[in-house]
């Protein structure tokens, strides 16, 4: 209920209601999953795209840092391309990954509503502890 727009308050009460009334556990598991899916879609629907591409902005550096991440963990455990005397593919990849976040980064700060400030701090936040992860993971495992 809290995914969906002020204007379709009305679906969340009854989606709400509904799911009192289904008997299974599986069941009542598909119809809220659903409901979820219908929320999340809703609120998708009415964002201007402004506001989706801030989101794209917001989301892209942190997966791109975790997918770093899983680079240097992948390295770190299996040996990978380690007797190298040179930078081998897994290198250039998550130097790709790393570098790569800097326009999402601006095209985040650039859209962004600097009137609230909460909303900004906490994406920025996010990012800031996955590219350390990524980061911090290379600088431990000495790679």
């Amino acid at each position: 209920m809290r995914t969906l727009p002020r204007a379709r308050a009305s679906w969340g009460e009854a989606m709400e209601r509904e799911i009192r009334h289904i008997e299974s556990d599986a069941a009542a598991l598909r119809w809220a999953m659903g409901c979820v899916f219908a929320g999340y879609r809703e609120r998708i629907g009415i964002m201007t795209l402004y506001q989706k591409i801030n989101r794209v902005g917001a989301v892209a550096p942190t997966v791109m840092s975790l997918l770093a991440l899983s680079i240097v963990l992948v390295v770190a455990t299996t040996g990978w391309e380690r007797q190298l005397k040179d930078e081998g593919a897994a290198a250039h990849i998550f130097q790709l990954l790393i570098v790569g976040q800097l326009p999402f980064i601006a095209i985040f700060l650039a859209t962004a509503n600097w009137k609230r400030l909460t909303q900004i701090a906490k994406p920025i936040a996010v990012q800031v502890c996955a590219l350390v992860l990524a980061l911090g993971s290379v600088a431990f495992s000495r790679l």
